[in-house]
């Protein structure tokens, strides 16, 4: 079912783009209420005023994966910033349009910039990558996966520690886009591999709060990575901070289990007025709890070189963080930078170096962003009806008619509200 020829019979090929004229929605709609493919009347207000589209086509469905440096930068209008860290967007026009989006949802939110939070609030599809938050994830594996076929493969399970660590700096350089993606529905699921033979499974299972569940299996089950991420934005003045909560487990076959927790949030600077940029700040913690280690990594941990200053002594890219045996339980999650730490007991290694360019942990290098090209990511060809791919807002977005896929996404948000609505009646 992923050619539009084999989803258009209703309309004879009039219009490859539509899958019909004459029924509301094709069998694996998000918004499909019956088996007999109609409308209640009670219902009709709530469906789009916009034919139901027919399916991506292969072409249309894969993606051009990003293999090396230039093609994240450039595909995505960012460069990284050397005079400040982090990365900013070049394509002045988007920005412009960004400064339009975020100052409108200023407006619907009607609260003070410095308390809003952005959930429930919609953005324009125009303004948005046309993939979901699910499709980032999953894309995520794209060097995760390589770091952590590579520590099943070792024997050291404080080398395997180390290859954890250097696989969660490397992948953000791929992570971060000039837009952002479509909200997941309730239930919306991701099913990929990846060449090596690791199978990734990706669903959103929480409405409000948003929250999404990774699972992905390395080749011959050599290891399990799984855990959920529920992500908040909030407009703090002229810039947003995006939190992202939740665990994340890799499993290897021998039984070793490596927690990571405490994820550093994102910042985005320049919604309103200015130029916009992206970095990571706060820590990153690694735990093998059998093993009697920890680890913590610090993102923009650099500090201000004076009180009006917006300079620091080190670039916002730049990590540091080291490997030890704890001499308390737990990690105080406040901590910005290792010189503050107070529950290092035997210190194993240090860890140096930037989410843009390097990561060495004991002087030895251990990911260069050169020298490492993401693996390719392959969409499964026959996914669970729940897949994102047959969102009828996200294809119309895909096909660049803006009007068709914003009346689908506003039928599948009042959708999502709904439901939300009943099921809190219910639960009372």
């Amino acid at each position: 079912m992923t050619t539009t020829s084999s989803t258009n019979s209703e309309d004879n090929g009039k219009d490859a783009r539509v899958y019909s004229t004459k029924v509301p929605f094709y069998p694996l709609s998000f918004l499909r209420m019956n088996l007999s493919n109609t409308i209640p009347p009670s219902e009709a207000k709530y469906f789009p005023q916009a034919p139901p589209p027919s399916l991506l086509a292969d072409e249309e469905l894969y993606f051009r994966n990003f293999v090396k440096k230039e093609d994240v930068f450039e595909g995505n209008s960012v460069t990284a910033d050397c005079s400040f860290g982090g990365v900013k967007v070049t394509d002045e026009k988007s920005v412009e349009q960004q400064h339009s989006v975020f100052a409108t949802m200023l407006k619907k939110l009607g609260k003070s910039i410095f308390t809003s939070n952005t959930a429930g609030v919609s953005m324009p599809i125009w303004s948005l990558e046309p993939k979901t938050e699910l499709d980032r994830a999953a894309c995520s594996m794209m060097i995760t996966g390589y770091y952590l076929g590579k520590a099943a493969k070792h024997p050291n399970k404080l080398e395997r520690l180390k290859l954890v660590i250097a696989s969660r700096v490397a992948v953000n350089y791929i992570m971060l886009r000039k837009q952002k993606s479509l909200n997941p529905l309730l239930g919306e699921t991701i099913q990929a591999t990846l060449v090596d033979g690791t199978d990734i499974s990706v669903e959103q299972i929480s409405h409000h709060p948003p929250i999404s569940y990774i699972y992905a299996v390395g080749p011959k089950r050599s290891y399990r990575y799984y855990g959920s991420s529920a992500s908040v934005a909030h407009f703090k003045g002229n810039h947003l901070v995006i939190t992202s909560e939740g665990k994340t487990t890799v499993e290897f076959k021998d039984g070793q289990v490596i927690e990571v927790s405490a994820k550093p949030v994102i910042k985005i600077t320049g919604l309103m007025m200015g130029e916009q940029r992206a970095f990571f700040k706060g820590p990153m913690v690694f735990e093998d709890k059998k093993l009697k280690v920890r680890a913590v990594i610090f993102f923009d941990y650099g500090e201000k070189k004076g009180i009006l200053s917006n300079e620091k002594t080190a670039l916002r890219d730049a990590i540091e963080g080291v490997i030890y045996v704890p001499k308390k339980p737990t990690f105080n999650e406040k901590v910005r930078r290792v010189a503050d730490m107070d529950d290092v007991g035997m210190e194993l290694a240090r860890i140096e170096g930037s989410w843009l360019e390097k990561v060495e942990i004991g002087s030895v290098n251990y990911w260069h962003i050169d020298k490492l090209l993401p693996m390719q990511i392959v969409y499964s060809k026959n996914p669970l009806p729940s897949d994102g791919r047959y969102r009828e807002d996200l294809i119309w977005a895909r096909r660049n008619n803006m009007e068709k896929a914003e009346a689908w996404k506003d039928a599948l948000e009042v959708r999502q509200r709904r439901d939300r609505a009943q099921r809190e009646k219910f639960a009372k």
